[in-house]
């Protein structure tokens, strides 16, 4: 830790704040500090993640009834959403089955995964496969996807059972 103008930053911060960029944004007189949410993304996206394990988060693959089950555990925000997305789309882009995401163990579901499951919903339906989401009544996940009213767009289910069951063809016909 360094101690200075800013108070107590960690020596990375510091590195980090040498490049002339993000000088420039700490130095704008409109409002200090506007372009370092920019920065702090591509930052975190130039660093990748290799495999579905990052900041915590693991995504794990089942198939249950010819259903492609991915299991989130962890906490999904804009640290560790690049887990996620990885996951999703190397399943939708070499899967061939229906895909059903499993929140009953994940502590928090932030926008950015929110926004991450809307986009694999749409990538999925125009491969005309079904998309269906897990996540129990009174999670975080749930609350999440109640305020952004995505229960109904994304098929969010209380139990995995019922999401495979979301998924089965039949079933999508007959509620159609």
């Amino acid at each position: 830790m360094i101690t200075g103008a800013l108070g107590r930053v960690p020596r990375a911060a510091m590195r980090l704040s040498a490049q002339p960029a993000v000088r420039r944004a700490l130095s704008s007189s409109r409002r200090p500090g506007r372009h370092l949410d920019g920065l702090v993304v591509r930052e975190l996206r130039h660093r990748g993640t290799p495999g579905a394990v990052a900041d915590g988060v693991d995504v794990s693959r089942d198939v249950v009834g010819g259903v492609a089950v991915l299991s989130v555990t962890g906490e999904i925000d804009i640290a560790s959403a690049p887990a996620l997305r990885d996951a999703l789309r190397t399943e939708v882009d070499e899967g061939s089955t229906p895909v059903v995401v499993d929140f009953t163990a994940t502590e928090l579901l932030g926008s950015p995964g929110a926004h991450l499951l809307l986009n694999a919903h749409r990538r999925l339906t125009r491969r005309q496969r079904a998309f269906a989401v897990v996540a129990p009544e009174g999670s975080s996940a749930r609350r999440t996807l109640e305020s952004a009213r995505l229960l109904d767009t994304l098929s969010v289910q209380a139990t995995r059972e019922a999401a495979v069951g979301a998924t089965d063809p039949g079933a999508l016909s007959s509620a159609a």
